[in-house]
């Protein structure tokens, strides 16, 4: 059999660990009569601040590291005459690092002139089978949009092993393992600050679509609005408490 890759034990212990800590918390919880949405997060009642999306940190690693195989490349294809293969790949990685400039660029404009919003939640916490109920509001006016949309969706993460140069790579790849798509509005305007807008859904009677944040992978809802507008999009993410009956 092939030989583990390296850093596979260290991993495998980490997750045994935190398989470990969350049967403790769960046994101890269940002990107490708390139900997991008492204890799998910190959950705010009242509702949730958008997400901040990718940190800072990780844009600038990751444009680190796209910086440097962009010189390796420059240099092996028109310093070093490498050949067209290297100048292809170059350009490619030219047109790679300007759209990531872009989507930050975006990003950075998004947070300064909406800020992160806000998730009114109608109950707490929402079971499948029911209705979900919000509003939503941003922090500053949002102006004049075309289209006004709302997703409500379940995430399921999983451990995705690739072969790279005879070594395995382990990575996290999102699955939408479910979702609906609502129109909230067309060709209007949000003129005011903190206006708020309502959002519901009928949600699956799925209890395996229960949110569960304590398992690594984790598996977890989260509600995405989006308004098409002259400039900028607004784009914004709200985590979503969405339980099954009887946890």
């Amino acid at each position: 059999p092939a030989p583990p890759p390296p850093g596979a034990g260290g991993a495998l212990c980490g997750l045994g660990v935190r398989v470990l800590r969350r049967n403790r918390t769960m046994r101890a919880a269940a002990g107490l009569g708390r139900s997991v949405w008492e204890y799998d997060r910190k959950w705010d009642a009242r509702g949730v601040k958008g997400s901040r999306g990718t940190s800072w940190v990780g844009h600038v690693l990751g444009m680190t590291v796209l910086v440097g195989l962009m010189g390796a490349l420059h240099y092996a294809g028109f310093v070093a005459r490498g050949g067209w293969p290297f100048k292809v790949a170059a350009v490619m990685f030219d047109l790679v690092f300007l759209f990531v400039v872009y989507k930050l660029v975006c990003g950075i404009i998004r947070m300064a002139r909406f800020g992160r919003g806000f998730l009114r939640y109608g109950r707490f916490p929402f079971f499948l089978g029911d209705r979900f109920q919000g509003w939503w509001r941003v922090d500053q006016a949002l102006g004049a949009y075309r289209n006004l949309t709302a997703r409500i969706r379940c995430v399921q993460e999983e451990f995705v092993t690739t072969r790279v140069h005879n070594e395995r790579r382990t990575s996290v790849v999102l699955y939408e393992v479910y979702g609906e798509t609502k129109t909230l509005g067309t060709d209007g305007a949000l003129r005011a600050g903190n206006a708020e807008v309502a959002v519901t859904f009928d949600l699956p009677d799925v209890a395996e679509l229960a949110t569960d944040l304590l398992t690594r992978p984790p598996r977890y809802w989260e509600l995405e609005i989006e308004a098409e507008r002259e400039g900028v999009d607004y784009v914004g993410r709200f985590l979503v408490p969405v339980y099954g009956r009887g946890r």
